[in-house]
């Protein structure tokens, strides 16, 4: 009938329109999730930093002081197995690094954590700025440029531990994860990620990243982030079905 054909005609205009309406309530929705997690972990981040700030200085250039030694002999860039370009290790950065958790300034506490101060002196390489850094021809030279939020976990470790101390825990830390990965693709029934896992593994020798603090920042925050998609992908996908 004529108010059928309308009935019908008219149910079928208005589905693109409350598709269109949830998509863009989901959009919405989605935005101000992100937007709310970025103020949070800018604010979060902020406040630890200035937390790591305010740690006791006095184990950390205890520990420091114990690291310069490792640091010095090594060299700024030494090679794992000569004659390899890729099994190079960057202690230049480990250095600078080092430099910045140990050097207490005398500007107010927000001033240090958003300044990153470090010292230095006429010399071109990092070792050298760290293992002068109480010479009278060494300044104070900010590092701001960079939001340093390793400097959290690093401090804290230098409460307790010295640079090779920290290395050794490291190399604990990625083994446990890789392990932990491994278990939990069996677990899930993901059993045929896991050889080409531990393949991906191959190109980031333990030795080389396990001993470095500047590529640790970036290989265990991965390592972390695997594990958190194996813990909820599939819960996830469940939900959008």
């Amino acid at each position: 009938t004529a108010t059928t054909e309308i009935y019908t005609l008219s149910l079928h205009d208005a589905l693109p329109i409350c598709i269109k309406l949830k998509e863009n309530r989901y959009m919405k929705k989605t935005l101000f999730t992100y937007i709310t997690a970025f103020l949070c972990s800018v604010i979060g981040g902020s406040f630890l930093l200035a937390a790591a700030y305010a740690l006791p200085q006095r184990s950390i250039d205890k520990h420091v002081e114990e690291s310069v030694a490792v640091l010095t002999e090594e060299g700024n860039y030494p090679v794992e197995t000569p004659g390899i370009l890729g099994t190079m290790r960057d202690n230049y950065t480990d250095a600078i690094m080092l430099n910045m958790a140990s050097y207490d300034s005398k500007y107010p506490l927000l001033q240090k954590a958003f300044g990153n101060y470090k010292k230095r002196n006429s010399d071109k390489y990092a070792v050298t700025w760290l293992e002068h850094r109480n010479d009278k021809d060494a300044k104070s030279v900010s590092y701001a440029r960079y939001w340093h939020g390793y400097l959290v976990p690093l401090k804290l470790l230098l409460e307790v531990f010295n640079y090779q101390q920290i290395r050794s825990l490291i190399i604990f830390t990625d083994l446990l994860l890789i392990v932990w990965i491994c278990l939990l693709m069996q677990k899930k029934g993901r059993n045929r990620y896991i050889f080409p896992f531990l393949i991906t593994l191959m190109f980031f020798p333990l030795n080389i990243v396990g001993k470095s603090l500047q590529f640790s920042t970036v290989f265990i925050p991965v390592l972390l982030e695997i594990l958190v998609m194996l813990k909820i992908g599939r819960a996830s996908c469940r939900e959008r079905v």
